[in-house]
């Protein structure tokens, strides 16, 4: 049957969640629950992990979602997470495939040509451009680009979570034009009763510790601020494999109790409401889910002139 023939309310879509917590997972929970409540029926596979977002709760409300009965942890138990989309692909006769990270992509987009399915990649970033940021391995980098760069390319669509991110995917993964969408991560509505509260001199950056985001300069460039405002206060919201250096480099600079790392959350708008200033230092931001999510509640937001 072609997509064209399919109903929305009769498009059955399969989303496989790796139960990784980020911004990534974060957008596709709210693509879901968005396709859900337009009455397409959408199922989700997905590991025995703990659900690490309040979404969840509407998720397994308004989702058929089959769960696997352990975490993944070992390649045996990734093999049986493909496993288990591949039977619910056939069994719920579903007519998209749909992908949100660069490890799943290639296996799906396997399942989807063996089963007959349309094949739907959304992208929250360029995997080569992180892969180098981190300096991965030679071996690393070439299964990343081979496998990725092969789903991408023949996938039926490919959806970027910014215009700058479809440019990106036309120019440098050679997707085609036609093939290739820029849509906007969606967020929460805005809340107009929410002020800023300009008199707590309070800083939050809502963001994973790591290369990527830049935490580490907003951290050396918070000193010369604190040094200024004996108020201000800084909050990094968020953790990360770079938590120990920031930690360190926190301490380096003597900004011990002016700077607090608060760990993941997954309600920012506990620390958005009543900052004065959001910030987002990254190096490299397709979209840059947390300063929409600062504006939302009408907070200003100071970002890194990088990506979309």
């Amino acid at each position: 049957m072609e997509m064209t023939e399919v109903s929305r309310s009769s498009l059955r879509v399969l989303i496989v969640d790796p139960g990784q917590c980020g911004g990534a997972t974060l957008a596709m929970l709210r693509i879901a629950l968005g396709l859900a409540e337009l009455g397409v029926e959408v199922y989700s596979v997905k590991p025995s992990s703990k659900p690490c977002h309040k979404l969840y709760a509407k998720i397994f409300k308004l989702l058929r979602v089959e769960v696997l009965k352990f975490p993944i942890k070992r390649f045996l138990t990734w093999l049986l997470l493909f496993s288990k989309a591949f039977t619910t692909a056939l069994k719920k006769r579903v007519h998209v495939i749909h992908a949100h990270i660069p490890r799943i992509a290639f296996p799906l987009y396997l399942i989807a040509r063996l089963t007959g399915r349309r094949f739907v990649l959304t992208v929250e970033g360029d995997p080569l451009y992180e892969i180098e940021l981190y300096r991965a391995g030679l071996l690393r980098r070439v299964l990343v680009y081979g496998t990725w760069l092969h789903a991408a390319k023949h996938a039926d669509a490919v959806v970027g979570c910014s215009n700058w991110m479809r440019r990106v995917l036309v120019k440098r993964f050679s997707v085609e034009p036609s093939k290739a969408y820029g849509i906007p991560n969606p967020v929460d509505e805005p809340n107009p009763k929410v002020k800023p509260d300009y008199s707590s001199c309070r800083v939050v950056c809502i963001a994973r510790l790591d290369v990527v985001k830049g935490v580490d300069t907003l951290v050396k460039a918070f000193k010369a601020v604190a040094e200024k405002n004996t108020k201000a206060k800084l909050l990094l919201v968020g953790d990360g494999p770079l938590e120990g250096d920031v930690r360190a480099l926190i301490e380096e600079l003597g900004l011990q109790g002016r700077v607090v790392i608060t760990g993941y959350t997954d309600n920012p708008y506990a620390y958005i409401d009543g900052s004065a200033l959001g910030v987002l230092p990254s190096r490299y931001e397709p979209f840059g889910m947390a300063a929409a999510e600062c504006m939302m509640h009408g907070l200003p937001v100071v970002i890194s002139d990088v990506g979309g």
